[in-house]
């Protein structure tokens, strides 16, 4: 029982020291390959710690991200209570493993739910991926922990973050995986257990990778004007990648300007 007691700490250790790595300060960013291999092997050792348990894959054809799920997230899944059907949640999509607002239109009975966003799509999305405002009702956030929260750079979508302070008029200090900071209303920040938010970013890295070596129209700065472009390299954590022109000139621009398979 006691070697059971120290593992867990250990673990628990592990897992705080991840998150600090991944949430951190613009001018001292760990390398965007590192944090995805710390990520992966965290995901493996618990993998191997609950050995007879198979975890559950699904892939999307379009883009190869995997979003692998470990025994934790399905035990996770069993254990959240059921939602009404018309109940506005946020649910993480597949596209790109972000949260937006929807209605949850039907209950396939088997921990999974088909909610619909305000575009009208219609996605199959399990239940540790869906936050009603029952499960955060009672959470009390304080700092450092794990968070789904509002971005301040892409309008209605949320994404993993940890949080730096809380205020007294409860608002809260949130840096998120990309390392942008917003301060933000207690109503627009859900706090998650530390495996979802690893989980979560761990996916969110891939999805942001897909990126790379794909055919996008983006905005040239030095004309205005929109051009045809190849996707060379990601940089860092942010959201910029280098960008090749048909002339094999070379440009770094945000997400935010480029349109293709992956746009947001």
């Amino acid at each position: 029982m006691q070697q059971k007691t120290d593992d867990d700490k250990e673990d628990q250790e592990n897992k705080q020291e991840l998150r600090a790595d991944l949430i951190v300060d613009q001018d001292d960013q760990p390398d965007l390959e590192e944090q995805k291999k710390r990520i992966k092997n965290w995901l493996s050792d618990q993998l191997t710690s609950n050995s007879g348990e198979v975890p559950t894959k699904t892939s999307s054809p379009e883009d190869k991200a995997v979003d692998l799920r470990t025994p934790v997230l399905i035990k996770m899944r069993q254990s959240l209570p059921a939602i009404e059907e018309g109940e506005e949640v946020l649910a993480r999509w597949m596209d790109e493993g972000w949260y937006y607002r929807g209605t949850v239109r039907q209950n396939c009975g088997d921990f999974s739910y088909y909610v619909e966003d305000s575009a009208r799509d219609m996605e199959r999305i399990y239940r540790e991926d869906i936050i009603t405002e029952r499960d955060d009702a009672s959470n009390v956030i304080q700092p450092k922990d794990p968070v789904i929260a509002l971005h301040p750079d892409y309008s209605f979508s949320y994404a993993a973050g940890v949080v730096l302070n809380v205020y007294p008029d409860l608002s809260l200090l949130v840096r998120f995986y990309d390392t942008s900071e917003s301060t933000l209303p207690r109503e627009e920040v859900y706090k998650i257990t530390p495996e979802k938010f690893e989980h979560d970013v761990t996916y969110i890295l891939q999805c942001e990778s897909r990126w790379v070596g794909q055919p996008v129209v983006s905005r040239n700065e030095h004309t205005g004007m929109y051009h045809l472009a190849s996707v060379k390299q990601k940089i860092g954590n942010c959201h910029n990648y280098v960008l090749e022109w048909a002339d094999i000139s070379m440009a770094v621009l945000s997400d935010r300007h480029m349109f293709g398979a992956f746009s947001k």
